[in-house]
Formats: C-alpha cells, sequence, structure tokens
C-alpha cells in the first residue's frame, strides 16, 4: 500500500514499513505533527513511534497520545506496525535523492574501470558512509560489491580492479546519513574483450600422426595440444620454429601469441626400396622411385620423349596402371617399368599439276626415321620443287627428310616450253655490243658474248642485279626467258677534272656532277646503286626492289658500299672515280668554310678550303616519281655509303640556304653524284 505524506518544503520519501519495529528517518527542517506528516495514511491501533527522547501510541479514533507528538527536524525514529503485511508510507522529507549521483564510468579496459559518486548534501546531514556499489545485475545495491569511499561531500572516483573480460557491469553511487540509504542512477558499461590468437598444429611427417587442440584461444586461456602416432611411427617431440618446446605428446601452455606448433612423429616401420626404369630406354624418363618406409605413399611418373606415348606402367610384366602418374602405398621392394611407344607418322604426297609426274617414297614411319621422297616428271614436263603449305622445302627431285610429324608435301613440276627468249643489253649502252640473244628451243644452248667498245671494259653478265658470269662469253642452257645485261666500265683516256683541297685524307673532289660539263650544270638524277639515269624514279622503278623487299645491299648480305659495278661515278667516268663515302662527305664539310652563292646565276653552296681551293656545288633539288623538287634551294649529292639502322636509306650531302649537313634519304629517288678520286689515281 502508497500512501503520500502532507509536503511542506520537502521533497516526499517513501519508506516500507514491515510487520513489527522500522527505521525511519525525518530529515526536515521544520517540526511537524505526526498526523500531518503521514497524511492520509491511516496507522492501526497500537503502532508505536520512538526516539531517543519519547515515544507515541496510536489510539484508534483518538490518534497519537503519548510523551511526544511531532517529528523533530533532522531526527530518527523507529516505527512499530501492528499490520501483518508490510506497507508503503510516504513521508515528508527535505533530503533529495538527488543529492547522490553517479558518475559515467571511464577509462574501460579489458579488466578495470574508473567509476564514481558525487554528494551534494549539507554537511550537517552527518555522512556515514558513501561510495560505489557495482554487480552485473541492473540493480545492483550495499549487499553487492562495493567500495567505502571518504566521508565528503563532493566527487570522487575509485578504479575497480579485477574484472571479466567482455562482461556488462551496472554501478550505483551510494551514500548513508542521518536519515538512512540513498542511490544515484544506476549506469552500466561493458569491459574489453581480450585479444584472440591462433594456436596452428600439424604433423612432421604428414601421415606420421594426428594432431588436436589447435584453434583460436583468448589472451592467458590455457591451449592443450595433443599429439597422436599412427601405426609404424612414435611420437618425438613438439617444436615451435624448429625449437623443442616439449617431448609430452600431451603439451599445455599459456596463450599469449599466435603460435605454430609441429608435432614431430619418427618412422619406426620398416624402409622398402622402389626402382623404376623407362622401356624403351630413350623413350621417356621416369621419376619418383627410391626407399620408402613401409605404408608410405609413393608417387611415379613417366614423362615421354619427343616422338613417344605413354602406354603404362608394369610390375612383373603385370599392368599396374595406365595413368602417366601412379600413385600407390609402399608395401615391399617393387620394380615397376614405364612402357613408351615410339610414335608412327603418315607421309603422303601429290603431283602439281595432277598428272605431271610420278612420287614415290610416300608410306608410314616411325618418329626419328629419315624418308626420301623421289618426283620423276612424265613427258613435257620438269621437276620444279617440293612445297609443304606451300612452301618450298627443296629443289631436288629427291628430298631426304627427317619425320617428326605427319607431312603432306606436294611435287610440283612445270609443263616444258618450245622455245625461250634471251634478250641482252649493254650498261652503258655505249660501253659495247652484245650478241646471241634471240629464240630457242628448251633444253638447246645459248652462248653470249660481249665486246668492249674502244675505251671501256667487260666487268659481267648480270640477271635481275645479279653477276652469273664474269666471262665475256658466257654458254648455258636454255630453260626459260631470259634477260641479261652485259656491264662495261669506261678504261680510256680521262679528261674529268677535280680539284685539291688539302683535305687530311688526300681525297680529290671532282669539279662537276656526273653527266655535267661544268661546275654550275646539273648533270643528271640517280637512283642510289643504278649506274644509268632515268626520268622517273621512285620505288616502283628501282633496281634492287621486288615490290616486297630489297634484294641487294639489304643490310643483311653484308654489302654497306656500293661494289664499283654499281658506282654511277665508276660507271660512267671511269675506275678511277668512284662516288664519296660518308667519312669524305663529313670531311668536306668539317675542312672547308661553307657559303651560300651564285655562281653564273646558278644558285649553289661553295665550299672554300684553307688552301685557297674551292669546288661548287649546284643546287640540283632531287628527282622524284617524273619531278624535280627544290631546284635552286636544296641541294642532294650521293654518297656510297648504306644507313645501317634502315637500309632503305643512303648518307647524303644535303644543304640550302642556311643549313649543311650530311643526312639519310630514301635510296630510290634521284639525286646528283659528285665523283671523288685518290691522289693516287
Amino acid at each position: 500500500m502508497l500512501v503520500a505524506c502532507t509536503s511542506l518544503k520537502a521533497q516526499e520519501v517513501a519508506f516500507e514499513l514491515y510487520p513489527g519495529w522500522t527505521w525511519i528517518s525525518y530529515p526536515s527542517t521544520d517540526t511537524i505533527d505526526f498526523s500531518r506528516a503521514f497524511g492520509s495514511f491511516t496507522p492501526a491501533a497500537g503502532d508505536y513511534i520512538k526516539s531517543q527522547l519519547g515515544y507515541a501510541e496510536y489510539y484508534d479514533g483518538y490518534g497519537w497520545f503519548g510523551s511526544m507528538t511531532t517529528f523533530l527536524p533532522c531526527k530518527g525514529y523507529m516505527y512499530k506496525s501492528n499490520r501483518i503485511e508490510p506497507v508503503m508510507v510516504i513521508v515528508n522529507t527535505p533530503f533529495s535523492q538527488q543529492a547522490v549521483t553517479t558518475a559515467e564510468p571511464t577509462d574501460v579496459t579489458v579488466v578495470s574501470a574508473v567509476v564514481g559518486s558525487n554528494v551534494t548534501i549539507s554537511e550537517d546531514n552527518h555522512i556515514y558512509t558513501r561510495g560505489v556499489c557495482w554487480g552485473t545485475e541492473p540493480m545492483p545495491d550495499v549487499d553487492s560489491s562495493h567500495t567505502t569511499d571518504a566521508i565528503v561531500t563532493g566527487s570522487q572516483t575509485v578504479t575497480l580492479d579485477g574484472l571479466a573480460p567482455s562482461t556488462t557491469y551496472y554501478v550505483r553511487a551510494y551514500v548513508v546519513t542521518d536519515y538512512g540509504l540513498f542511490y544515484g542512477e544506476a549506469l552500466s558499461f561493458t569491459t574489453e574483450s581480450l585479444p584472440t590468437y591462433l594456436v596452428n598444429v600439424s604433423s612432421n611427417p604428414t601421415q606420421g600422426g594426428v594432431v588436436t587442440g589447435g584453434g583460436t584461444y583468448e589472451q592467458g586461456q590455457s591451449c592443450t595440444v595433443q599429439a597422436t602416432a599412427k601405426t609404424g611411427y612414435t611420437f618425438t617431440n613438439w617444436t615451435k620454429d624448429g625449437i623443442q618446446v616439449s617431448t609430452e605428446a600431451t603439451y599445455s601452455f599459456t596463450v599469449t601469441e599466435d603460435v605454430a606448433l609441429v608435432a614431430n612423429f619418427t618412422n619406426v616401420s620398416p624402409t622398402y626400396v622402389i626402382s623404376v626404369s623407362a622401356n624403351p630406354i630413350n623413350g621417356g624418363t621416369v621419376s619418383g622411385g627410391g626407399t620408402y618406409n613401409y605404408g608410405n605413399t609413393c608417387t611415379l611418373t613417366a614423362t615421354p620423349a619427343t616422338g613417344y606415348t605413354f602406354i603404362n606402367w608394369t610390375k612383373d610384366d603385370v599392368v599396374v596402371s595406365s595413368n602417366i602418374s601412379f600413385t600407390f602405398t609402399v608395401t615391399e621392394d617393387a620394380a615397376y617399368v614405364a612402357n613408351f611407344s615410339i610414335n608412327s607418322y603418315e607421309i603422303t604426297a601429290t603431283s602439281n599439276p595432277i598428272g605431271a609426274g610420278t612420287i614415290t617414297g610416300v608410306g608410314t614411319y616411325t618418329y626419328g626415321a629419315s624418308a626420301t621422297l623421289t618426283a620423276t616428271p612424265d613427258t613435257g614436263y620438269i621437276f620444279t620443287n617440293w612445297t609443304k603449305n606451300g612452301i618450298q622445302v627443296s629443289t631436288e627431285a629427291s628430298y631426304s627428310f627427317t619425320v617428326t610429324e605427319n607431312v603432306t608435301l606436294v611435287a610440283n613440276f612445270t609443263a616444258v616450253p618450245s622455245t625461250c627468249t634471251i634478250s641482252v643489253s649493254a650498261n652503258p649502252s655505249n660501253g659495247g655490243t652484245v650478241s646471241g640473244g634471240g629464240t630457242y628451243n628448251y633444253g638447246s644452248t645459248c652462248t653470249l658474248t660481249a665486246t668492249p667498245a674502244i675505251d671501256y671494259a667487260f666487268t659481267s653478265w648480270k640477271v635481275n642485279g645479279n653477276v652469273v658470269s664474269s666471262n665475256a662469253v658466257y654458254t648455258f642452257t636454255v630453260t626459260s626467258d631470259r634477260t641479261l645485261v652485259a656491264n662495261f666500265y669506261y678504261v680510256g683516256g680521262d679528261d674529268h677534272t677535280c680539284v685539291d683541297l688539302g683535305l687530311p685524307s688526300g681525297t680529290l673532289w671532282a669539279t662537276c656532277n656526273v653527266g655535267a660539263d661544268s661546275p654550275e650544270e646539273f648533270g643528271d638524277y640517280f637512283a642510289w646503286g643504278e649506274t644509268q639515269p632515268k626520268d622517273t624514279c621512285d620505288w616502283d622503278t628501282y633496281q634492287f626492289y621486288n615490290g616486297n623487299n630489297l634484294t641487294k645491299y639489304t643490310g643483311d648480305d653484308g654489302l654497306v658500299t656500293l661494289l664499283p659495278e654499281d658506282d654511277a661515278a665508276t660507271a660512267n667516268w671511269g675506275p678511277n672515280w668512284r662516288m664519296p663515302t660518308r667519312m669524305e662527305c663529313q670531311e668536306l664539310l668539317a675542312y672547308t668554310t661553307v657559303t651560300w652563292t651564285t655562281q653564273n646565276g646558278v644558285e649553289g653552296k661553295l665550299f672554300t678550303a684553307q688552301n685557297g681551293n674551292s669546288i661548287f656545288l649546284p643546287a640540283t633539288g632531287f628527282l622524284s616519281g617524273g619531278s624535280i623538287y627544290y631546284i635552286g634551294s636544296g641541294g642532294y649529292c650521293w654518297s656510297s655509303s648504306l644507313y645501317m639502322d634502315d637500309p632503305s636509306f643512303v648518307w647524303t650531302i644535303l644543304f640550302g640556304v642556311d643549313y649543311y649537313m650530311v643526312y639519310c634519304y630514301g635510296r630510290a629517288y634521284g639525286r646528283s653524284v659528285r665523283p671523288v678520286r685518290s691522289v693516287q689515281n
């Protein structure tokens, strides 16, 4: 039963009256009679109130009688109730429970926290004790764990130690005064969790035994690992990082870090030898043989050699596995054989065109065998070549090769022509005469004759720029149409003049270009490596280009400087003259003073040496296709040196109004040639 007392100047405080005597306090600052203090609460007949100074008894219908009838300020009383059940009585008191408050917990760790209280009542209220109480239940009281702090007002803190990790605690401040026991608000906090660590356990060797006890543990927790040896093994020890930590199969320790433990076992079973071999010996390689303990697992692997195929594993001539890798449990000494078979390949061939000839040698061959195929042309055909996948592999009618795969070859035949045309010409055209060209029957003999003109000498016969004979009289068997060129060079009187510029190399430079009669004349335009001038110069007309690749001076054929037979200066002026090298071009620019000038109405560069001599190079421009570019503003003179970083380019003297240099340009276009000669010539 809840009873409200009359409020004077303070708050109402509830007390539970039990049958018999109950302590109550009246911390009021005013005197109040019992009937007003209890308000609507009706005492039972025979109820008593007493203090150290007096007493009073309640008479039903009359009220309180005795030596006292009022509550005095700041005194304590005992109340005797004659009721059978406890009742709740609210008595007026000026003491506020807000006078004691619980401080918010701080500095919470795994096992501790800082808690506190604040008491704000007057010193006159006589604090008997104060502190905080705590526990894991929501409303701890002084019957729970509690502290006893200094008996003063104000704030105080205390550190709670020895708490359990990961646990929620409740804490309340309390104070005991003349007027009873009072609590602050109940607050909660949760301690931090302990760090966890991984205990990893393994067996060495893996098949030596079984280990248990690994897992995740909290810091400080006890861990027990257990090693159980398998049949044929005994437990040796536990190691950590290779260092022994225990010789007991059951090992207990306190976890403070991640740890990897290895249970080491010793094999006490007998050992057996597993031997392996290949059949045939060169059919492949085998691995996995060796000495094994009883019960161990053995894996044998067979690797066929090139041209062989793995068949099976046999033991005592009995097939035990068809897998290239064979795994089994060792129980005895044993010899295993990896069996291989050599591969067989089909060699086939056809004639092209069909019916043009016969082929022998086709069939089935084993890997590495030598096969020889022979093509025999029928009447009216000749053998041309053997091709594989469209690529020529031989020009011999009998073709031998080592068999490593299935192969299909084609024997190509060419119908025999009835007649062939042999065309001949001279280079230069005035260098001599040629005879012997004409129409010939296939297979007949042709003899060509080259006769040099006066002041010229024969050098060679060429087909497509390639020398086929150095004899003026050339005889060969006619098997196809051919175009041959007889090459001559000038050996007669030399009426070309040169200038000594006093260069370190002693090189003498001609006074005019090839095809010119004076320094100011432009002369002829030549593609590099060609000895005759042309009206059109480009890659489509270039002698040493077949539409896809360079055919001479390719960078891979070892030719980096023009041969005399391909030198326009030598071919047109005779063997005493040649085109300058790159180094000689650079020497000219380094040891002369170069100026842009006009000579006899022609613009160009004047190269003046320290000895006072000079040469004039006219601004001839260059020939591209059928047009000449940069006449009067730029000059280009070939050197005889290939540009090795890109053989389609050649080093060239290049100049304009404000510049001059040795640079590289495409060799298929027409440029001037200024010959040089050595002092001894």
